[in-house]
């Protein structure tokens, strides 16, 4: 989000995860001028079409409803924006070699100044690593996890499998997610003996808000001080959440994906 108050051109950050728009938006204005023109910073995302000046955060999903594909071109408004664009950064830029954000890269001709973040870079599954290169260039900055761990940046992971059996359960296709995960309660009893055991405080992910709304209710019933972040949580909600876990002032947050990417709690 510095980057296009350092360099004052018309500049587009492509996200993969919506919930990066807004928390872009904020950290930006954070650190513009206060004197700066609250039009400098805009959005593409869930139909909001609201570039910025000098800076537009651009969901990718958003924008690839700008593609025309009888005419196999952008919408006037589409190809207009990616035309005035002089920096682009890809946020997780390993995601850019799918084809609909390959689209969108492509066709911007003016950008001078293209910039991928990634922790994972290359490695792709698909063998499609030459295609994030070749919108951002090579890897000019690496830094291993072992040196990130010597400056105390990050922790050694352990991975632990725990086993859950439940028989007779019906296929997924035949409703067996809701009953083997949502609704199970050997699954959701395995997990409280994680929290229970685990220090805290600690992070219980979750795919469905159902799910979690659920695990909420029986983590508070077990007697810790717990929290519930999905999507739709207001970013000054989630802050506070974040500042809540610091100061140890909550046990464990149960969080949807939109807290796998761009959340940093120290």
């Amino acid at each position: 989000a510095a980057l296009p108050l350092k360099f004052p051109c018309r500049w587009g950050i492509f996200v993969q995860e919506a919930s990066l728009v807004t928390m872009l938006i904020e950290r930006y204005r954070k650190r513009a001028p206060s004197n700066a023109d609250p039009n400098d910073a805009g959005m593409i995302w869930r139909g909001a079409w609201q570039p910025g000046r000098r800076l537009t955060v651009v969901s990718v999903q958003t924008f690839a409803n700008e593609w025309q594909e009888d005419r196999k071109a952008w919408s006037p408004r589409g190809k207009e924006f990616l035309d005035g664009l002089q920096g682009v950064v890809g946020e997780e830029c390993h995601g850019s070699a799918s084809n609909s954000t390959t689209r969108q890269l492509r066709s911007t001709p003016n950008a001078y100044y293209r910039i991928g973040v990634s922790g994972t870079v290359c490695g792709r599954s698909d063998h499609r690593d030459h295609v994030t290169q070749g919108h951002f260039g090579p890897v000019v900055f690496k830094i291993t996890g072992r040196e990130l761990e010597a400056l105390g940046k990050v922790a050694t992971g352990q991975v632990v499998m725990r086993r859950v059996d439940q028989p007779d359960t019906p296929p997924y296709q035949e409703g067996g997610r809701e009953v083997a995960i949502i609704k199970s309660r050997i699954r959701n009893q395995a997990v409280l003996e994680m929290v229970r055991e685990f220090p805290k405080p600690c992070l219980v992910f979750i795919h469905e808000t159902d799910h979690g709304e659920r695990l909420l209710e029986l983590v508070r019933a077990a007697g810790w001080r717990a929290e519930f972040v999905w999507g739709d949580t207001p970013t000054k909600i989630r802050t506070e959440v974040i500042r809540r876990v610091e100061i140890g002032a909550l046990d464990v947050v149960v969080a949807s994906n939109a807290w796998k990417q761009g959340v940093d709690i120290i």
